[in-house]
């Protein structure tokens, strides 16, 4: 069953957004007026998606989101805007955000949203534990023509490969090497992967 986290100091907006969910028995829908009292309830219980206002007091959509994507950069955030600060949204969503809905359109759109964003996470999760029975993967890639101009994208590819198959991450000292044999050949290696670009 998802677990929803609806932030608006307004109760009038939450009551709104909770109604727009109504529809869903199989989503659980917790209110917080509060966006400082949010951390504690995001560390106690394990919710899946945070709805938040961006306008709030004492911290708002933005300070909250960046401590969301502190304490679990998984957790997707949707954030709700009041007519005018449309810039600001955009704002949140380059700041992580996964996506944003106009308050006049929460009864229309929210439950929409929030079905994609469930659905997308659902997905993933599924694909981590996949990708966390995975022990060690070898790889050949042969560059087109030996063309070196593609030697950062691969890198980047076999990076993101590591990083989703759990074998590396932020705090990794990935290698990246040229092998000896010679500068047309790159070796990528780190724990139980072994990958080789030809």
């Amino acid at each position: 069953m998802p677990q929803i986290l609806i932030i608006d100091d307004c109760e009038a907006d939450a009551m709104m957004a909770s109604c727009a969910l109504a529809g869903r028995a199989d989503w659980f829908v917790a209110n917080a007026s509060d966006g400082s009292r949010v951390l504690d309830m995001l560390a106690t219980a394990p919710f899946d998606v945070v709805v938040s206002d961006i306008r709030m007091p004492r911290i708002d959509g933005l300070q909250l989101l960046s401590k969301i994507r502190q304490l679990d950069p998984k957790i997707p955030v949707v954030i709700t805007t009041s007519h005018g600060s449309e810039a600001i949204a955009l704002q949140a969503i380059r700041a992580g955000a996964t996506s944003y809905v106009p308050k006049t359109q929460v009864l229309m759109d929210l439950y929409e949203v929030l079905a994609a964003v469930i659905s997308s996470a659902i997905q993933k999760k599924n694909e981590n534990k996949r990708l966390s029975c995975v022990t060690s993967h070898t790889m050949k890639i042969k560059l087109p023509s030996n063309d070196r101009k593609f030697i950062p994208t691969v890198v980047q590819t076999l990076q993101n490969l590591a990083a989703e198959t759990g074998l590396t991450n932020s705090s990794d000292n990935t290698q990246l090497a040229a092998c000896p044999e010679t500068s047309s050949r790159l070796v990528f290696v780190d724990k139980m992967s072994n990958y080789v670009v030809s």
